[in-house]
């Protein structure tokens, strides 16, 4: 049995800032060694901006099921956190920034899931850490407790995430240096993703928000059903150069 960690705020604050510069370090050092065109003040620039994209826009799912289904009016920023509605944020945001400084827009994207996956297994770590995220009740040899509820035992749903992220981002990496057209390695990402936090949503305990599901499967439903429509449509293609 793993001990009670607590929730140490200051660990899980430490943890997603080393979590954000290992993601930025890997797309800064791609960036700049494979793609002469872009310069170094334009990619801080999109950086920084990503960081506000994703700091707000990880706030809009977490907000709006709360104000409607627990009709809450706290602070925005103040709703919580939901990977999905960050990576998405940031990346509508790093496609139209790409788009505007003419950078190669899905080999970018590209490049952008695998930094997703190199920083997400760190903060989950955080999570871990802090005592959030946990899973539902369970009688397993590697159940742990935390101090939000003393005595119960539950599915360390964190650590089942970092193992389950690890191994995504294995794939991506092997699969971007042998991928058939750009895009590729996006969209294996979004949907290798959808399909894990679909499934492990089943061991976590959020609440039900429609149809029997939580806010987030059916979040991870629709970025499936659209990652496997586009793998799909493009499983013919021939490699080809960015357009």
């Amino acid at each position: 049995m793993f001990p009670s960690w607590g929730p140490i705020s200051s660990m899980y604050q430490l943890m997603t800032t080393v979590a954000f510069a290992a993601g930025a370090s890997y797309y800064v050092v791609w960036a700049l060694s494979e793609i002469p065109s872009i310069r170094k003040r334009d990619l801080l620039l999109v950086l920084i901006g990503a960081t506000f994209a994703s700091k707000f826009g990880g706030a809009l799912i977490p907000y709006l099921y709360r104000t409607r289904v627990e009709h809450w009016h706290g602070p925005y920023l103040w709703a919580g956190f939901h990977f999905h509605s960050a990576f998405l944020s940031a990346f509508f945001y790093g496609v139209a920034a790409a788009a505007l400084l003419r950078w190669p827009v899905k080999k970018c994207m590209d490049h952008y899931a695998i930094a997703a996956m190199i920083a997400s297994p760190i903060a989950r770590i955080g999570c871990f850490l802090r005592g959030c995220c946990y899973g539902k009740p369970s009688n397993l040899p590697w159940a742990v407790t935390f101090p939000e509820q003393p005595g119960v035992r539950v599915h360390p749903t964190q650590l089942y995430t970092v193992g389950l992220e690890l191994l995504i981002l294995w794939i991506l990496l092997r699969l971007i240096k042998r991928q058939r057209y750009d895009g590729q390695t996006l969209w294996t990402a979004i949907w290798l993703y959808s399909l894990y936090r679909a499934w492990i949503e089943m061991i976590r305990t959020n609440p039900v928000f429609l149809w029997g599901m939580t806010a987030v499967q059916l979040t991870s439903l629709v970025t499936l059903l659209l990652s496997t429509f586009v793998l799909l449509y493009h499983r013919d293609r021939r490699p080809a150069k960015e357009l």
